[in-house]
This record gives C-alpha cells, structure tokens and sequence, in this order.
C-alpha cells in the first residue's frame, strides 16, 4: 500500500499519547500496531474492541502517527443519526452552505475513521453505517 505524505499535519495522530504505557512501546502494543498494519495494507476496516477506551483511541492515533496517516475522530452516542455524520447545515454569509462531517471527510481524503461510542448506536436498529472505505480509510472503532 503506498501511502502519501499527510497534507494536514494536524490530523496525524498524537494526541493522548500519555495513556499508552511510559517510555517504549509494549509489546502488546507493537503486537496491536502491527495487526493494524497488516489490515491496513490489505484494505480492510479494523475495530479495537476493550474497557479502557482512552488506551483504544490512544492506540489508534499512535498508528496514525506511527503510519503518518490524517485521521478523522466521531463520537456517537444513543441520539446519534445517520445524517448527523454526514453533512451538516450552516448559514454563512445569508446563504446555506452544507459541510461534510468527520465520516464524509475520512471517506473523501483516504483519512483512517476511528469511531468512538459505537456499541451504543446498535442499541438503535434504525442507525445503519455506510463506512466502506473505497478510498483506503481504515476504521478503528469502537473506542
């Protein structure tokens, strides 16, 4: 999988480094980065399922940074719908002006998706999920 260099610096991951253990990767960590790795370079989704959610996405924005790749950060709780993850409606300027969420964004720029709050939309049949990355995101969700 050829990856290219991040146009958005800021959208690499670093953020919440410090919940990840002190000093060098562990080696369940490098196991975790690795297996993230290998379905990355097969385009396919990835979900990291545990209690400790800050670890989770501290685990994800790691292989971001690790990788160099943007990613794209949706927290969904029990009021969450479809069309609140898509676009948005703003009023700019006296004009209505629709901008796309964090799911549209990962989708259009090939940004890695990492969902948090996951298991409480399936507490609601009616929220389906589109997220097939066609474009080479990778989803690390739920955390």
């Amino acid at each position: 999988m050829a990856l290219r260099a991040a146009e958005r610096i800021e959208l690499v991951g670093s953020a919440n480094r410090s919940l990840l253990p002190s000093g060098s990767d562990s080696e369940e960590t490098l196991a975790t980065l690795e297996w993230l790795a290998k379905k990355a370079l097969l385009r396919q989704d990835a979900m990291l399922l545990g209690e400790s959610v800050g670890t989770l996405r501290s685990l994800a924005f790691r292989f971001c940074e690790v990788t160099g790749r943007e990613a794209e950060h949706v927290s969904i709780s029990r009021d969450t719908t479809e069309s609140d993850l898509k676009q948005r409606r703003e009023i700019r300027g006296g004009s209505v002006v629709y901008s796309d969420l964090p799911v549209v964004q990962a989708a259009v720029n090939g940004r890695v998706l990492i969902i948090e709050g996951l298991e409480k939309a399936r507490a609601r049949p009616r929220l389906r999920l589109h997220l097939g990355c066609t474009s080479g995101c990778t989803s690390a969700a739920p955390l």
